[in-house]
């Protein structure tokens, strides 16, 4: 009875070992997220069309911007958007750019999650702000 109870603790043992030895994680891409223009007059109404893409986006993480490799598998991209009311008026259908409008009322929160074929995942945020215009000038400092 004693060496069953001791080969049960041993498999109970090498059980636990097994479940804290997995796999490492997959290597993660790197999410880019570029905003053109980066700001909007206050009260803009839809009027500017900002662009955000991806394309700067890597398969593989990188400390430093270089060009995406052309060989590499393309990304899964995810977008999403809160704060201020927007508007999609186009977008690439491999969804690396999307082109929108928002109220001018609030920022837009810009939310990118990437994934490459390994399975690593990535996200990237950003603002587009607002800015209010010149109290003498009337046009606004920062936007197009």
């Amino acid at each position: 009875m004693l060496v069953v109870h001791r080969l049960w603790r041993a498999g109970l043992a090498l059980s636990w070992v097994a479940l804290g030895c997995g796999s490492p994680p997959p290597p993660a891409p790197s999410a880019v997220i570029v905003v053109a223009p980066s700001a909007v007059c206050a009260g803009d109404d839809h009027q500017t069309e900002i662009v955000i893409h991806a394309r700067d986006s890597q398969s593989r993480l990188t400390l430093v911007p270089v060009a995406p490799e052309p060989s590499a598998p393309p990304l899964a991209i995810h977008w999403s958007f809160s704060g201020a009311e927007h508007r999609i008026v186009d977008e690439d259908p491999d969804r690396q750019q999307v082109v929108l409008t928002i109220a001018g009322d609030r920022p837009l929160h810009v939310r990118l999650r990437v994934r490459n074929a390994d399975g690593g995942e990535a996200i990237a945020l950003t603002t587009v702000g607002i800015t209010l215009p010149d109290s003498e000038s009337g046009v606004c400092v920062g936007s197009p």
